[in-house]
């Protein structure tokens, strides 16, 4: 790859090979790129690339500079990882000098999980509470843990976390704070160790450091011959995990660094800067002003006044961008949460434009086969009520063994529906009282009954998916993002038997698992962090969810994060981008006496969003 020439700003970085560094680097301005090139600069002046080590917060930032560094045409054995792993191969390399006979290994998330729920089901505390407070304590911050809990549950869950430590330490199992602590341990007692192997040290995305990786890479710069750390204080949104600006101000005075700075944006165009620098200043009056060299679209706030406007807008917007060419690939559409973005995705995909759910897993496509076969099932019962003779025929038979085949459940539960079917044929789905499967299958052969006798067929399809459910809700207990990814995807068939006039329309290519293509990329605004596109869709810019309403009740640090995350969010475009103040209907729940259920509409302008003094374009859309 071609050496990029670089800023006068990146050069003096690139130029520090001795002492520490500390680098305040705004969105887009090249952060990654300007760590690779002080690492070719250290290979030039002839240091070892094994002398050298990356560090990034996360598998995917580290990923992207693996091959950011073979494109640079950079030496394989520089150490390129994230925090953890680093630590974890320092442990596991010298497990002996942090009290270890043998090598540990790491804790399974799934272990974890079943101690919390078993042990919550005893006790009168919630699992979700009990899971929250091992983070709390996992991230040393015990102080907030009463006024989470309470001092009654916060005793209970000190005592159950002190269990599972004594748990772990018997299996020789490690977390990944366990990882960082004992490799603070190793770094402060055997510093030889990590003189002998490493001579400088290179820390991406500082800001999301939490306490223990601040101290263990404080620990490690301090037995460097040179060091950079570089991020930027106004994208720090992960607090809620122990992430903090305290850390970074921790960082200048243990180290006290020379500092750098990156204020060139080679991702924003000039006409996003009033936009951005405004939010820079209202989070913090010092804060350094970001300039930009390439032009580009001026930023649009479309106010909205029907909450589905927002999916004609968009629909009509991006058909027209690739008109003039642009790939789906390079536009996203970011919103709060990931339920907006379900429904965004089922909107846009009626309106005949493919989307690309990011928070997605791919899956073996049983929930679709599930409701394929229930449908079948469905068409066959109602031939067989139109006969005389109320039986079905031999081909007819075949038929429901095949789909109670392709029903989602383990095999024998399968085979003892078809020995079932196979003794009383008048009867399509049943088995033993016994089986754990028995109440869900009885309310799908119920369903399936009903659905015959129902003429529409939106509402026969709706009956037979409420039977699903309970299925799909047995396969996926863990993962609740995935379950309602899979009911999104049969409510989808729902609305395209809309126009259908019997089940027999229903076509079959409905129910094949959609394959992998460019489509509209769809992104909660914390994933979308060190992400970009040319053309960026943000839906729901009103007030109480630009800043979430739960934000002032929570205290200050939540305000704070709530303006770095818009912050994040109006930094991911290269081209245009568009602010959507379209209405928004929300839940609210009321427990005194009893449980009152009232649903509002938010509609009103984010704190966030002043048009005049950002520069932005306002446009009106009924």
């Amino acid at each position: 790859m071609k050496k990029p020439k670089p800023t006068k700003e990146q050069q003096s970085i690139i130029n520090h090979s001795n002492g520490h560094a500390y680098v305040q680097a705004g969105p887009g301005c090249a952060k990654t790129t300007t760590l690779v090139l002080c690492v070719q600069k250290l290979l030039k002046k002839g240091v070892k690339p094994s002398k050298i080590v990356m560090l990034t917060h996360s598998k995917k930032l580290s990923a992207e500079t693996k091959n950011k560094c073979s494109r640079f045409r950079i030496s394989d054995d520089i150490h390129i990882s994230t925090i953890h792993s680093f630590a974890f191969k320092l442990i596991k390399g010298n497990f002996t000098s942090v009290g270890y006979k043998n090598s540990p290994d790491e804790e399974s998330q799934s272990q974890k999980e079943d101690f919390i729920k078993e042990y919550a089901k005893k006790h009168e505390i919630k699992s979700k509470e009990l899971k929250r407070a091992f983070h709390i304590y996992d991230t040393s911050q015990a102080e907030k843990i009463e006024k989470f809990l309470g001092k009654k549950k916060a005793k209970l869950a000190m005592k159950t976390y002190q269990k599972y430590s004594r748990i772990k330490k018997k299996k020789k199992l490690l977390s990944f704070s366990d990882m960082i602590k004992l490799a603070t341990l190793l770094v402060m007692k055997h510093p030889s160790l990590i003189k002998r192997k490493y001579k400088h040290l290179l820390v991406d995305e500082i800001q999301d450091l939490d306490k223990l990786q601040t101290k263990f890479l404080i620990a490690m710069a301090k037995l460097m011959k040179s060091d950079v750390f570089v991020g930027d204080a106004y994208q720090a949104i992960y607090r809620w995990r122990g992430a903090s600006p305290d850390n970074l101000k921790t960082i200048k005075e243990e180290l006290n660094p020379k500092c750098f700075q990156l204020s060139l944006s080679f991702r924003l165009p000039q006409n996003a800067m009033k936009l951005v620098n405004h939010q820079l200043k209202t989070m913090d009056k010092n804060a350094p002003v970001l300039k930009s060299n390439h032009q580009g679209g001026c930023p649009e706030l479309l106010v909205l006044k029907r909450p589905d406007a927002k999916y004609d807008y968009m629909a009509r917007t991006i058909k027209r961008l690739i008109k003039n060419g642009i790939a789906l690939g390079k536009i996203a559409i970011l919103a709060k949460t990931n339920k907006e973005l379900r429904q965004t995705s089922i909107a846009l995909r009626a309106r005949s434009i493919d989307v690309n759910e990011s928070y997605r897993v791919d899956n073996k496509n049983s929930h679709r086969k599930l409701l394929k076969a229930a449908i079948q099932l469905a068409r066959l019962e109602k031939k067989r009520m139109t006969k005389q003779s109320k039986q079905f025929n031999k081909s007819e038979k075949l038929e429901v063994k095949k789909c109670i085949g392709e029903m989602w459940f383990d095999i024998n539960t399968i085979k003892g529906m078809q020995r079932k079917f196979h003794k009383k044929p008048e009867k399509l789905i049943r088995i033993d009282s016994k089986n754990k499967h028995y109440d869900r299958i009885n309310r799908l052969s119920n369903a399936i009954v009903t659905s015959v006798g129902l003429q529409n067929v939106e509402s026969a399809v709706a009956c037979l998916i409420d039977a699903c459910s309970p299925i799909v809700r047995y396969h996926n207990t863990r993962d609740k993002l995935q379950r309602k990814c899979q009911m999104d995807d049969l409510n989808q068939i729902k609305v395209y038997a809309r126009h259908c006039k019997t089940l027999d329309d229903i076509k079959e290519e409905w129910f094949k698992q959609p394959k992998r293509k460019d489509g509209i990329t769809l992104m909660t605004c914390t994933s979308a962090k060190g992400q970009e596109w040319d053309y960026v869709f943000v839906i729901n810019v009103v007030d109480r969810v630009f800043p979430s309403h739960l934000s002032k009740k929570k205290g200050i640090d939540t305000v704070n994060d709530e303006s770095c995350l818009f912050f994040v969010t109006i930094t991911r475009h290269h081209a245009k981008l568009y602010l959507l103040e379209s209405p928004k209907s929300i839940t609210k729940f009321s427990n005194r006496g009893k449980i009152e259920k009232t649903t509002l509409l938010l509609n009103n302008r984010s704190p966030f969003v002043k048009p005049k003094k950002q520069g932005l374009k306002v446009t009106t859309y009924i």
